[in-house]
């Protein structure tokens, strides 16, 4: 219910009062998020406690805003437009919104903060730029405590494919195999002789087995710490060698830095579209290649093969190849998973992962 208007206090008639200086100076003074004041040049001409006590440090007047926010110094020279979001905004006067770093208060410690940049005009002067700054490190920790939970879910539901997939293939090849080798040491008690063919036939199926026991026992432990365009390669080469199945890899030079935990889950649904290619395609060749999409801040990681293909439209099919796996994973991420295919035409694989810069 909306609080009835207190009639002791008269209505202004005619002109709106102007609002006392005061009470700007207050605004600011009370506001929960940092609010810092810059001059054309970058120079800090006001904090307000907000801020100092983010920041940790005694305002410093004309201190030069690299130097509180240890983006960039004068000695090391300013940022150009493309890169200080500061310079952007009063080159192009347009405002930037929370923009997420990391700020280093006196005692050292990481802060990630948003900050908002704000062009502001006044009279003829020069202008100004103020810069809202809100700590995040609560929305931070829930973010991650989010993605840890996501991870493990995936990882438990991982397990769970893997045991399905061991039971239905590695324990049926290794159930036939024992009970034709029990098969053959009955003959050979009977004074019957065993045929080559017979120990070829059970020496495949035990080095099948083996090869998928020792796949499924790498998927569970693997974790990419390293170089995220040159794992991709190393793994597709090693995918071509185990499994005889040509593998080509291609990538641009621009290839950024790769999350770790998006990095694993790209690889994953790599892994998963590579294994379908092994398994279902009826291939003899496979190509991977990577691109980085800068206008689009994403890298997109494409598998195709030469196989029999599917119809797309069968989605019974599609999401029988483990395509629900890799779409979770996908939107893990905030990437996305899309596949094109065609009867007798192969089957290609695009995955879009998303890049955060620094």
């Amino acid at each position: 219910m909306r609080p009835a208007a207190d009639k002791s206090i008269p209505k202004p008639q005619g002109q709106t009062q102007a609002l006392p200086q005061t009470l700007f100076k207050a605004v600011f003074n009370h506001a929960a998020d940092g609010m810092v004041i810059l001059d054309q040049w970058r120079q800090v001409l006001y904090m307000n406690p907000a801020a100092r006590s983010l920041l940790g440090t005694e305002f410093s007047e004309r201190s030069f805003c690299g130097d509180l926010f240890k983006c960039h110094d004068n000695e090391n020279g300013t940022f150009d437009d493309e890169r200080c979001f500061g310079q952007c905004v009063l080159s192009s006067k347009i405002p930037v919104e929370d923009i997420e770093m990391n700020i280093t208060d006196s005692k050292g410690n990481d802060i990630p903060v948003a900050v908002t940049y704000s062009y502001i005009p006044f009279e003829n002067e020069n202008p100004y730029l103020l810069m809202s700054i809100r700590d995040i490190s609560e929305r931070k920790r829930l973010e991650e405590a989010q993605r840890h939970n996501n991870e493990l879910q995936y990882t438990l539901q991982e397990r769970e494919r893997l045991a399905r997939d061991l039971h239905d293939g590695v324990v049926q090849d290794i159930a036939y195999a024992n009970m034709q080798t029990k098969s053959l040491l009955d003959e050979l008690e009977n004074g019957h002789t065993v045929s080559q063919p017979e120990l070829s036939a059970i020496s495949n199926i035990m080095e099948r087995s083996f090869t998928d026991l020792r796949q499924a026992i790498y998927d569970l432990t693997f974790r990419i710490s390293d170089d995220f365009s040159a794992y991709v390669k190393r793994y597709v080469l090693d995918y071509g060698v185990r499994y005889k199945i040509l593998s080509h890899v291609t990538k641009t030079h621009d290839i950024p830095r790769v999350d770790p935990f998006v990095a694993t889950q790209a690889v994953k649904i790599m892994q998963e579209a590579l294994a379908n290619v092994r398994k279902h395609a009826e291939a003899t060749e496979v190509d991977v290649s990577l691109q980085y999409l800068k206008n689009k801040k994403a890298i997109l990681l494409e598998v195709s093969d030469n196989g029999k293909g599917f119809e797309t439209q069968d989605t019974g099919g599609c999401e029988h190849y483990g395509m629900t796996s890799m779409r979770e994973r996908a939107n893990l991420i905030e990437g996305r998973v899309t596949v094109d295919s065609a009867i007798g035409q192969g089957t290609k694989v695009m995955i879009t992962i998303p890049v955060v810069s620094s």
